[in-house]
């Protein structure tokens, strides 16, 4: 559901502008060799050609797999994100739960635009960027979310 709350290390790796482009060029090494596997086994009318290439397209499928995990994880959190929005002003557990997963809709979306701005130049401000801006959301609704329990925490007069 939240990056941040549940520490996913996948999105931690591929800020790395060389993990991702290393991905990259596996995912288009497997992909090369799936086609030219196909276009051999059918020249030549060979079963274990045709495996091997399977092969290379299965391994080619990971690699797309782990570098598109991003989306998924924004979609996901997105659902959440929507679920969640009717009981923002919850109770501390509530907001907590809704201002993580708020934090991270905005985190997944804002490393996508940071691998954008990371791939062409090559430059690692974007990320660094990002990361301060995540940090400081994180920040605010840790402040938030102790004033609520706390004030959750004082005893009730009754009268």
């Amino acid at each position: 559901m939240s990056a941040k709350c549940c520490n996913h290390t996948t999105e931690d790796r591929l800020r790395d502008s060389r993990y991702r482009r290393v991905l990259w060029a596996a995912l288009v090494i497997n992909a090369g060799m799936f086609l030219i596997g196909i276009i051999a086994s059918v020249a030549a009318g060979a079963t274990p050609l045709q495996a091997d290439a399977l092969d290379f397209l299965a391994d080619t499928g990971n690699y797309g797999i782990s570098l598109f995990v991003a989306v998924a994880v924004l979609l996901a959190n997105a659902a959440s994100v929507a679920l969640l929005w009717v009981y923002r002003t919850g109770d501390s557990n509530m907001r907590s739960v809704w201002l993580c997963s708020r934090n991270d809709r905005i985190g997944n979306f804002a490393v996508l635009l940071a691998a954008l701005g990371v791939f062409k130049p090559g430059q690692s401000w974007p990320d660094i960027f990002v990361a301060f801006v995540m940090d400081a959301f994180g920040l605010q609704g840790a402040r938030r979310i102790i004033r609520l329990a706390l004030a959750e925490l004082q005893p009730r007069h009754v009268h």
